[in-house]
């Protein structure tokens, strides 16, 4: 537990076209990042299988050599309605662990979006659980659009509202308890979410593991400049040899 105290934990989501998960997949091939444990939880289906010659589970928590951020990957959808105690206890532990920030990389359909959040050309959104920090401001800076996971306040305008309801009912159960949980956690909380359609989103992984890379490495981030390395369970979709014919 040490080892983690005052990190970054970087957590997928299983959300819209996987996004969250392939953004992970990219930073741990990329950086090399080393597997340093796994989390035993029955809230996710249990999953085997390889990555690069070696035993992949459904949670794992990877680490990148010589700096305090950490990736947890998750391959398996969250069983019916246990994503809130599960949320609950990934807190705990991150508590536990004195981790100091924690990013979300989740995915909202692109249709969702209104005027405002097509007022600009990034194709990335954010939620603080506390707008205050570093991480914050530095999203202020970057002309980031927040948007809201709680409940619509009173004097929210119809608009705003409409706006609010609409994005809630469209993140994962996961993604919304986390962010309530941690509003009042010593631990910063950001939730970065990209714009998409489900299909072959490889793209979108490598502008949010990019968006993600910078962010996290504050003013001094090169994630736009990296050239991201595809992992090798990639290589059934990336290079396969069946006849596409088969699914027309």
């Amino acid at each position: 537990e040490d080892m983690f105290k005052g990190g970054t934990l970087i957590i997928a989501d299983c959300s819209l076209g996987n996004v969250g998960q392939l953004s992970a997949d990219l930073l741990i091939s990329t950086l090399k990042m080393t597997k340093v444990g796994y989390i035993d939880d029955d809230a996710v289906l249990p999953v085997i299988g390889v990555e690069g010659g070696k035993l992949a589970l459904n949670i794992e928590v990877y680490s990148l050599q010589d700096s305090s951020i950490f990736v947890m990957q998750q391959r398996a959808p969250i069983i019916g309605r246990r994503a809130e105690k599960y949320a609950s206890r990934i807190k705990t532990w991150v508590e536990k662990c004195c981790f100091k920030r924690v990013f979300l990389l989740s995915s909202l359909p692109a249709d969702l979006r209104n005027d405002r959040l097509l007022s600009t050309n990034l194709n990335f959104s954010v939620a603080f659980a506390k707008k205050e920090g570093p991480d914050y401001r530095r999203a202020v800076e970057l002309e980031y659009l927040i948007i809201e996971l709680g409940q619509p306040d009173e004097d929210a305008s119809p608009e705003s509202a409409m706006e609010q309801e609409a994005i809630r009912s469209e993140t994962t159960s996961f993604c919304r308890s986390l962010y309530t949980s941690f509003k009042g956690s010593e631990a910063s909380f950001q939730a970065l979410f990209i714009w998409c359609n489900e299909g072959n989103n490889i793209n979108e992984a490598i502008q949010m593991a990019s968006c993600i890379h910078a962010f996290v490495h504050g003013e001094g981030g090169q994630g736009m400049q990296m050239s991201w390395k595809a992992p090798e369970s990639w290589r059934i979709l990336l290079d396969s040899h069946v006849r596409a014919s088969m699914y027309s």
